[in-house]
């Protein structure tokens, strides 16, 4: 569920909407609620076999980890924010 902070850092105080993704959801689902995120491929491991292609969220070019923010300012702009980041220039609003 979406909540709203401010940014702290900065001297702007920008209010966004933030939540943290959970990628224990079904890809379909995740997409559904977030459709501006895409799902493909993130990353290329080689291996003697052949290439191993590793699969995940992105948004333009930043991949979502397990402690991503996705976050959305008043104006509807959507960008990813990781989870240390988020905690020190961030603060919710009551």
């Amino acid at each position: 569920m979406l909540k709203t902070y401010r940014k702290t850092s900065g001297n702007d105080g920008t209010i966004v909407k933030a939540e943290q993704l959970n990628l224990n959801e079904k890809v379909e689902e995740t997409l559904k609620k977030y459709p501006e995120l895409e799902f493909g491929v993130v990353d290329v491991k080689p291996y003697p076999d052949g290439p191993f292609e590793v699969l995940g969220f992105y948004l333009g070019n930043e991949v979502v980890t397990k402690s991503t923010w996705f976050v959305t300012d008043i104006k509807g702009k959507h960008w990813l924010v990781n989870d240390e980041e988020f905690k020190n220039n961030y603060k919710k609003v009551l």
